[in-house]
């Protein structure tokens, strides 16, 4: 895959581009006839992942990853359908912005807070003691081997830039 192509109506689903010149549709959560689009944000250096967004069955919009091998996935977040009033329902909102070089982690942001996923973790905050709440991060992207995540949160009141690494924690990118 060398690029992705995102949907511009209703209906439409992300398409990749192969390097052969080839497109390929990456399909729908629900099935061909829903109403949802699939779209894709970000794709991994080795090509083998996408990522982004879609709606599932219940209405919500969720995260998504697609490859070759599997197709189209919606990310494991634990998800439940959330309550309905009598005028109106809540539903999840998120989706994937960013691959690891193999996909093999991926962030993104899912109702208001930012997450890293990897298939033997699974979901989990971004910081684990709870300041990804406080600072309202949001992830934008991820470094190739998956150790680093950038984004912007809120930091003395204002939006700000932030890079996420194992090595040197949170730090605020202003200035």
């Amino acid at each position: 895959v060398t690029r992705v192509i995102p949907p511009y109506e209703p209906r439409e689903e992300a398409v990749v581009l192969r390097e052969s010149g080839e497109s390929l549709g990456i399909g729908f959560l629900t099935g061909p006839n829903s109403q949802a689009a699939t779209f894709a944000t970000a794709i991994s250096a080795d090509g083998s992942t996408v990522v982004g967004g879609g709606e599932n069955a219940w209405g919500d919009l969720v995260p998504i990853q697609w490859n070759a091998v599997t197709g189209l996935q919606e990310i494991p977040m634990g998800l439940t359908p959330l309550p309905c009033s009598e005028d109106e329902c809540d539903y999840h909102q998120g989706y994937a912005t960013g691959a690891s070089q193999d996909g093999s982690v991926i962030v993104g942001n899912l109702d208001g807070r930012a997450f890293r996923w990897d298939a033997i973790q699974g979901k989990r905050p971004l910081l684990d003691d709870g300041r990804d709440e406080i600072f309202g991060l949001r992830a934008s992207a991820i470094s190739g081997d998956g150790s680093s995540v950038v984004g912007w949160g809120i930091f003395e009141a204002e939006p700000r830039p932030f890079i996420l690494s194992e090595a040197t924690g949170l730090m605020d990118l202003h200035d």
